[in-house]
């Protein structure tokens, strides 16, 4: 029989690299095949007469489809997105004049820190939240897409700060770093799941208290995950 397929979303390139062979050798030993699809679908414009479970259906429905499968060959829908301090209060988002040769309007540079967002246009990043938490709110209430079992997991503010502890990290240095940690974890998977689920930046708890956590106060800017529950 063949093995049943988790479907792993993340958000791009350099997550797919530092994860995607760590998670399959995490699922193998339970006769799961796991395969990686990316795309910041938390962010990206979505058509008016769409939405952001359509659009995680979409993809799901693009994959089996590209590879001549059925819904019943899925067995979980693990999804990790960057919070990007989606959840902080807009007083959180403050402007900043360091970024020469930029109008206004027309390119939005951010620089992130554990208490603050800084950015040429504070307006377009709080309109980003908020679109940004309605769609992580809805797909919280999901406990299925395409007819499979579907969660979503955060790293806080992103992954390059969960996984390696660096903020605003050039696609340069993503790209460098996740090549190291596939490296130094793809053969000790015991010793990344205690990394991600006994470090002081592993929350605890269920699944939606972990997530009431992450949603409070400035913490969606700190360094925190509910990755752990995937496996557990």
């Amino acid at each position: 029989m063949d093995k049943k397929i988790i479907i792993l979303i993340v958000e791009g390139p350099s997550d797919q690299d530092a994860l995607e062979a760590i998670f399959e050798k995490i699922f193998e030993s339970n006769d799961l095949r796991v395969h990686v699809v990316h795309g910041d679908i938390t962010t990206q414009k979505i058509p008016q007469e769409s939405n952001i479970t359509i659009e995680v259906n979409n993809i799901v429905e693009q994959f089996i489809a590209d590879n001549h499968l059925s819904r019943n060959d899925l067995q979980q829908i693990i999804h990790i997105v960057d919070l990007d301090g989606a959840f902080v209060p807009d007083s959180y988002i403050t402007q900043c004049g360091d970024f020469p040769n930029l109008e206004k309007d027309s390119s939005t540079r951010i620089i992130y820190s554990l208490t603050e967002i800084k950015t040429n246009n504070p307006q377009k990043v709080i309109f980003r939240n908020k679109i940004k938490r309605e769609r992580i709110n809805e797909l919280l209430r999901k406990k299925e897409i395409a007819s499979t079992p579907y969660q979503i997991y955060y790293m806080s503010y992103c992954l390059d700060h969960v996984l390696y502890d660096k903020l605003n990290s050039s696609d340069e240095e993503k790209e460098e770093n996740s090549t190291a940690f596939a490296i130094k974890y793809k053969d000790d998977i015991e010793g990344f799941k205690k990394y991600i689920s006994e470090s002081s930046f592993s929350v605890q708890g269920d699944y939606l208290t972990t997530w009431k956590f992450v949603k409070s106060n400035g913490n969606s800017l700190l360094r925190y995950t509910n990755l752990w529950i995937c496996w557990s």
